[in-house]
């Protein structure tokens, strides 16, 4: 699949910092295999993503979430990122591997806030061999954020370090069709536990 995003920001800062007013278009290319037959399947998933700069103050001359700064902290014409993950299939359970995983769990959502979404790198295992049951569990090692074409170690807002191990297990019990349960627990090494 291709898809494509055309996304105008307007930062209208009014604590005394610099307003922000920049045009950009995003492509999206996604390439998703199915399984080979046999008892365990395999396959791969690809994906590739292109930002281009379109326009805005003078090529903002701070550093941005929306768009990746070069040197002189001005916008970067273009930048762009390509990862893939592999997988295997065994009845109703799926394994992943990869650097273009996109979580989306209650102790983690991958962001797609801005131009093009944030990835991240590692393993999960997706299990539904109970009916309306999804057991998951994974470890994340690093991201890929909004506005960048590099991976990183993962952290929190304002730490000074990073940590190449985020854990979680969990489990979505769908109830009736209109109720589920969900459970989790997750770990971000050096920095905090969360149960949810």
């Amino acid at each position: 699949t291709v898809s494509s995003r055309t996304m105008y920001f307007n930062a209208d800062n009014r604590d005394g910092g610099a307003d922000q007013r920049e045009t950009a278009q995003g492509f999206k290319f996604d390439y998703l295999s199915g399984f080979t037959q046999g008892v365990v399947g395999f396959g791969f998933d690809a994906q590739a993503l292109v930002g281009i700069y379109l326009g805005g103050d003078n090529k903002h001359t701070y550093p941005s979430s929306f768009f990746p700064s070069e040197s002189g902290n001005s916008a970067a014409d273009s930048w762009s990122r390509v990862n893939g993950n592999v997988k295997a299939r065994f009845s109703k359970t799926e394994a992943h591997y990869g650097g273009a995983l996109q979580p989306n769990m209650p102790i983690l959502v991958a962001n797609d806030s801005r131009l093009l979404p944030q990835t991240f790198e590692g393993g999960t295992i997706t299990s539904k061999e109970i009916d309306n049951v999804t057991f998951n569990v994974g470890q994340l090692e690093h991201a890929s954020g909004r506005a960048s074409s590099n991976s990183t170690g993962l952290s929190v807002a304002g730490a000074t370090q990073e940590s190449n191990q985020f854990r979680y297990a969990g489990a979505d019990w769908k109830v009736t069709k209109d109720l589920t349960l969900q459970a989790y627990h997750s770990n971000l090494e050096n920095f905090y536990k969360q149960t949810f």
